[in-house]
């Protein structure tokens, strides 16, 4: 049996190219003056044995770390915790000193939602939508020319392609607009497809409704979005409505 000596710290002994790059990378980590470390999506790594807590912990031990902040937009953790003879369960991330709830952010740096919630089939909620845009935000433009844009989440590919789209498109074709504006995109889809989406929120994109299955939800930042449409039980989990639906609320 050969001990690890790498076990629990910066370092790996893998003998490949990659890990010597990183192995160095952390040794010259190590000699920065007054090094602070700043990680996004803390809420991943409250694990004792998670890797990335690991080398923090170690990079901390070096002695040349000043401060380590964590971010995180799901500020809890489902967990117990054992304090002598009682058992705690913990909802929140016991290291949060500061927190800055969505709803003061309201106003301030983000738009001001408005919010419709009704019972009904697909079909009339998607329509309903679909008229709401085109009275209200189809002919407004943002300051440097980006056209806005309303997003539709489909909980899979076959809702997408085969009961929201055409809803879609039979509204474009009743008020003579251009089907090319429409994009739909998902993990199978074209190259082409890939591109508009990436290029959405800049005024060269010609996309004004955005069909989505399983992409979107978190990490997306599309500032000229101006609604976004949850017409199915199924379209999004339901600890994911608020942040899905918030994808519109950036200014």
């Amino acid at each position: 049996v050969v001990e690890d000596e790498y076990k629990g710290t910066l370092y790996e002994k893998n003998g490949d190219e990659m890990s010597m790059k990183e192995n160095e990378l952390r040794s010259q980590l190590a000699l920065v003056p007054h090094l602070s470390i700043l990680i996004d999506e803390v809420h991943h790594i409250q694990n004792k044995e998670n890797k990335l807590r690991l080398v923090i912990n170690e990079q901390f031990n070096k002695g040349n770390t000043t401060n380590i902040v964590g971010f995180t937009g799901t500020p809890y953790a489902r967990r117990r915790m054992s304090v002598g003879n009682f058992a705690l369960k913990l909802d929140q991330i016991p290291s949060t000193i500061y927190h800055y709830e969505l709803k003061n952010g309201v106003r301030n740096f983000l738009k001001l939602p408005i919010i419709r919630k009704f019972e009904s089939n697909t079909e009339t909620i998607v329509r309903s939508a679909l008229d709401d845009f085109y009275a209200t935000y189809y002919d407004q433009r943002y300051s440097d020319k980006r056209k806005t844009k309303l997003a539709i989440y489909c909980s899979s590919i076959d809702r997408l392609e085969n009961t929201i789209l055409p809803i879609v498109t039979e509204f474009y074709m009743s008020k003579n607009l251009d089907i090319s504006e429409i994009l739909t995109f998902h993990e199978s889809s074209s190259k082409d497809s890939q591109v508009e989406f990436g290029k959405l929120d800049t005024p060269y994109s010609t996309k004004r409704i955005v069909l989505l299955c399983q992409i979107g939800k978190e990490g997306w930042d599309c500032q000229s979005l101006s609604g976004v449409v949850l017409s199915g039980e199924g379209d999004s989990p339901k600890n994911m409505v608020l942040q899905t639906s918030c994808r519109c609320l950036r200014e």
